[in-house]
């Protein structure tokens, strides 16, 4: 890697050992001392071996099975040494940001889909389309992901990791108990969560954060009624919030859910003080740890079936030394077998139809990961745009203010509207 990192900045980012993202949010003393053992020495391999410093946001759902590739391709050849370190989601944000301007950037960088192109216009990643061409394997990508890797001058500037989708879990001992089939519509929804809320126990169980997580849980309700991003402020787009606020007024959701991670949500699930939840595939192995049987099922709809793409993307950082190195690794890592193995482990679909079909032939004819790739059917993209963050941050500060009861439904969408059409204009 060319350039060192900010240290102090990064001591600073490293110590808050947080992440918000999708598909994984959780932190610990695994990631901790990961961090801490990556990034002990930032210096040059020893010898004639190139050291590529790669930066990402997975935790402990992920972080084994993500290490195994980067140790499998280190022992795979004698030229490369591929380090990784954990940075926070939103600290790995600022650090990118930061680093667009100050040159400080690693050689592969970590970012969620949506967001990659904003960073793409900052400068953060670089133009890989001739190599992509090169490489001749970009048509196996499905169109969807890798267009939030392409930049508006239609190259790419990176590749997509993996991809998801959120589907609805249920608790089958509470919903047997209180006399309940499993809900295919919102009435139904609401109908399931009144009668198996307890004093100890919550209906549905979401994540409601101020953050692009929540963002993303939010999209799916927001579409099924009718309503878009474009036109948030809608007749339509108002009734998806204002069903949500009436659940959390009601008492059927938690009114934590604004602080909840998808991690939170998933530990009440398990501890069985929710009897649903909204949540994705990368769940799957912690909810099988859980005493109680359980399903999962398409999300429950109010007009149309919606769910939201998740995933993240890989590309080889601005300034760096060893792009074809760097590229290199990322088609390793991405190639149809390794990436079928990560998304079998790691409870993720890969962004490449070969690897879809290696992975659809592991399923088991009842395995909940079949209704996760039915919901792919009906997700909703986010962005890609350059202004996604504050595309984002107009949404969650709408439900955020709903949900507490600062403003109305309809104020809170009206106020975003205006926010989302400024960007727009721009």
């Amino acid at each position: 890697m060319k350039k060192k990192i900010l240290s102090l900045t990064m001591a600073a980012v490293l110590a808050v050992g947080t992440l918000v993202g999708c598909g994984s949010s959780s932190s610990g003393s695994k990631e901790e001392s990961t961090t801490t053992e990556k990034t002990e020495d930032l210096s040059e391999a020893s010898g004639d071996k190139i050291t590529l410093q790669l930066w990402h946001y997975f935790t402990s759902a992920d972080l084994d099975d993500f290490e195994k590739v980067i140790a499998d391709y280190n022992a795979s050849q004698d030229n490369v040494e591929v380090v990784s370190t954990y940075v926070a989601r939103e600290d790995l944000m600022n650090q990118y940001t930061m680093g667009a301007i100050s040159g400080e950037l690693p050689d592969i960088g970590m970012i969620d889909s949506p967001d990659m192109a904003s960073y793409i216009q900052m400068g953060v990643y670089e133009n890989i389309q001739d190599l992509c061409d090169e490489w001749g394997e970009v048509d196996n990508f499905y169109k969807g992901p890798l267009n939030s890797c392409t930049g508006t001058d239609g190259n790419l500037y990176g590749l997509p990791h993996n991809t998801n989708s959120i589907s609805l879990f249920y608790n089958k001992d509470l919903l047997d108990a209180a006399g309940c089939e499993v809900p295919e519509t919102w009435d139904e929804l609401e109908e399931v969560a009144a009668k198996v809320t307890t004093s100890d126990t919550y209906g549905l169980s979401i994540c409601a954060r101020g953050d692009e997580e929540g963002t993303f849980q939010f999209i799916p309700w927001l579409y099924s009624a009718g309503g878009s991003i474009d036109n948030i402020n809608s007749t339509e787009s108002v009734s998806a919030l204002t069903y949500l606020t009436d659940m959390v007024n009601n008492g059927y959701m938690s009114k934590e859910v604004i602080n909840w991670t998808q991690n939170d949500a998933k530990d009440n699930f398990v501890a069985g003080k929710c009897a649903m939840m909204i949540n994705g595939p990368w769940q799957v192995p912690e909810v099988e740890k859980a005493t109680f049987n359980w399903g999962v099922a398409l999300l429950p709809k109010d007009k149309e079936f919606a769910s939201c793409m998740g995933g993240e993307n890989f590309g080889v950082c601005a300034g760096t030394e060893y792009k074809e190195e760097a590229f290199n690794f990322l088609t390793y890592m991405l190639s149809k077998d390794v990436s079928a193995e990560f998304c079998k482990t790691a409870g993720k679909f890969p962004t490449r139809g070969d690897a879809m079909d290696i992975l659809e032939t592991s399923w088991a004819e009842d395995s909940p990961y079949r209704v996760f790739a039915e919901e792919m059917n009906y997700t909703v993209a986010r962005g890609p745009h350059a202004e996604w963050p504050t595309i984002s941050e107009a949404v969650y500060t709408a439900y955020q203010a709903a949900y507490i009861g600062d403003k109305t439904p309809q104020e809170a969408l009206d106020e975003a509207a205006e926010k989302i059409a400024s960007v727009w204009k721009q």
